[in-house]
């Protein structure tokens, strides 16, 4: 399912552009043509509006599409704070804890280190703008139907001419599955309407076309000049960056993609259609929401433990703002969206199991490393240690390294205070990168190299890592030296050691962006190989007659 398989940087997407470069190979044009022309009826959807039977009622409540929103429940919302003591909501520094009402879910519904899923909701200006734009009501509901081309008279049904030919309606259609949803639930929660470099193209190849579109656009301006000029010249940039992309010729000088600066300076759909109001509202609404990906949730490692709030989920929000290259203000969707939640409003969230899990074993050390928004699971983590301490229940050694810029920016400092005053056998590191010398996590973890090698190799400790990827491989890397240095090994026998931990389950990672690794992954496929190597010495030599020569069979050692 796309809708769910997208937690980092538009992979979804990603994965829909190769599919179709790969059934474009499959499937030739001249081929997928001919193949159509085989079917003497043809057929097409058709999107258009119907009036809601009572208006009054449809801007009351929302309606969610039934797939894949089942797992999905209304959470209200029953605690909203900042975190920093020192945040700056306006220039974006900004962290919130949410703690959700969830007994909708029943009993023990999570563990610490299982996600909350959450769908949000767009600004309803935004989606205002966006309606107003392609000259629909957004309480008018959405209506798909399916349509045969037909030839001579037609006794009964309804008819209608597209593209100069005569269809029949034959019934409504679940392709696209909006079907009885107002415009504004459409835009607001169904749809993706924040730009991505993946959907340039093809919107602004929409847009060009939408010039000629007759059957929509009454009583709307009319294109002008200037704007289809500036269409097609950002359709032919967009083509010439598109040949680019996919040049072998490795020796170019790299150059910035248009792609990015144009979403960059737009944003969002109601950004772009506003620069193109007349070719905006004559837009073919079917051909625009089969373009448009669904939304996909957002995933937020859970900052609870069942122990201590058996009804109650909470995560950790860092509010996204940010200034693009081209001097447009990015919000981030759903940080601002659950940060702007207030106590009572309901959202819209389902809760994911994860294999992010603390030891079965609660006297089994571990070895937690998230700065900033990183200590997110981690929270959940000491609390139910904590808890578990509480009632008497024996937890073993429980290290917490975390950073923050400044003290002001550091989150859950309070609640840092109390697990270290209630259970000696919880300690916490903190790294200040910008307070007098600038220190990293990396620098703490070598400072306490000894202890942390000791907590790994010789306790049978876990080790857990949370936090952007970059953060992770270097926090990898950092790991694989003090141990190398502590326990006099090579750098490729210490990451053996740091492989062997995570196979056995003892090194797991909560991260977001794609990961490298890469020197974990070479240890991997050098055991392969050598193993592989080995067992194909043993077959020729067992085969060959030279074997009664004396020769050796290969082992592991």
């Amino acid at each position: 399912d796309l809708t769910t398989a997208d937690q980092m940087s538009n992979q979804y997407q990603t994965f829909e552009a190769w599919m179709q470069s790969v059934t474009s190979a499959a499937l030739p044009p001249a081929l997928e043509s001919a193949l159509k022309s085989l079917n003497p009826a043809a057929s097409r959807l058709l999107v258009r509006s119907r009036a809601a039977p009572d208006p009054a009622s449809a801007q009351e409540q929302m309606h969610f599409a039934p797939t894949p929103r089942e797992q999905y429940k209304l959470c209200p919302v029953v605690f909203n704070s900042e975190l920093r003591w020192a945040a700056d909501p306006v220039g974006g520094r900004s962290t919130h804890r949410v703690e959700l009402d969830i007994r909708e879910f029943g009993p023990r519904a999570y563990e610490p280190g299982d996600h909350l899923a959450v769908l949000p909701v767009r600004p309803t200006a935004q989606v205002a703008a966006v309606c107003a734009l392609l000259r629909v009501s957004p309480h008018d509901l959405v209506d798909v139907v399916q349509c045969s081309e037909v030839v001579g008279s037609v006794e009964e049904g309804e008819t209608l001419v597209m593209g100069g030919l005569r269809y029949k309606v034959v019934g409504t259609s679940q392709a696209i599955p909006f079907n009885g949803m107002s415009w504004l639930e459409v835009f607001a929660i169904a749809v993706e309407t924040t730009l991505s470099s993946f959907l340039m193209t093809p919107l602004v190849q929409l847009l060009v076309e939408a010039a000629g579109n007759q059957a929509r656009g009454a009583g709307a301006p009319e294109p002008t000049d200037a704007d289809r000029a500036m269409l097609l010249e950002m359709r032919c940039a967009l083509e010439a960056a598109g040949l680019q992309d996919i040049s072998k010729d490795t020796a170019a000088k790299p150059t910035p993609s248009v792609r990015c600066a144009l979403v960059d300076k737009y944003l969002d759909l109601a950004g772009l259609l506003g620069k193109f109001p007349g070719h905006a509202a004559r837009l073919d609404l079917t051909q625009l929401l089969q373009l448009l990906p669904r939304t996909r949730p957002r995933f937020y490692s859970i900052s609870s433990s069942p122990r201590v709030s058996p009804t109650t989920v909470a995560i950790t929000v860092g509010m996204m703002l940010e200034k693009t290259a081209q001097g447009t203000l990015r919000r981030g969707l759903c940080s601002n969206y659950l940060c702007g939640a207030q106590k009572g409003q309901t959202i819209l969230a389902s809760i994911r199991q994860s294999s992010f899990r603390l030891p079965t074993d609660p006297a089994v050390p571990i070895l937690c490393v998230g700065p900033g928004t990183g200590l997110a699971p981690f929270v959940g983590f000491m609390d139910d240690r904590v808890a578990m301490h509480r009632a008497s229940v024996r937890i073993g050694s429980s290290v917490v390294f975390t950073g923050a810029q400044t003290e002001g920016d550091l989150i859950y400092g309070t609640r840092i205070d109390e697990w270290c005053s209630t259970c000696s056998e919880v300690e916490v590191q903190i790294a200040l990168s910008r307070v007098g010398k600038k220190q990293r996590l990396q620098d703490l973890l070598r400072k306490k190299a000894r202890e942390v090698a000791q907590l790994l190799l010789d306790d049978g400790g876990s080790l857990y890592v949370c936090g952007d990827a970059r953060m992770a491989d270097d926090i990898s890397e950092t790991l694989t030296e003090l141990i190398a240095a502590e326990r006099g090994l090579s750098l490729m026998a210490a990451k053996e050691l740091i492989t062997g931990l995570r196979d056995d389950g003892r090194y797991q990672s909560d991260v977001w962006g794609p990961t490298r690794f890469f020197s974990e992954g070479m240890v991997r496929f050098e055991n392969q190989a050598a193993s592989q190597t080995r067992d194909w010495l043993n077959v020729m030599l067992v085969s060959s007659p030279r074997q009664s020569c004396g020769l050796p069979t290969w082992t592991s050692g």
